[in-house]
């Protein structure tokens, strides 16, 4: 796991030089998958608070902020999606894999 953690903090790492303002992040069109885990949000259901599931999302990236709030921001076909790297499970790019 330690392996993968720091492979994911290579990528995030990565993707935030391609973004590091709006010109750039525009200029790029840096495409990104992102899998990341969702708690369950329905204080009714048994699960709230102790489970969730995994969703993935895929859209340009607009944002990845790795030093104060530590999170990416997604543009995707329903608007905004900002992830917490605490979050974040798996993230693929073209921009850092040629197997996309």
């Amino acid at each position: 796991m330690e392996d993968d953690a720091a492979e994911l903090d290579r990528k995030l790492d990565h993707l935030h030089n391609l973004t590091w303002n709006g010109r750039m992040a525009r200029a790029n069109h840096v495409m990104a998958r992102v899998k990341h885990f969702v708690p369950c949000a329905d204080q009714e259901n048994f699960a709230y608070g102790n489970a969730g599931s995994y969703e993935t999302v895929s859209g340009m990236v607009l944002r990845v902020d790795v030093d104060v709030e530590r999170t990416v921001t997604l543009l995707t076909d329903s608007g905004k999606k900002v992830i917490s790297f605490d979050d974040i499970v798996e993230i693929e790019s073209p921009m850092l894999a040629p197997e996309w």
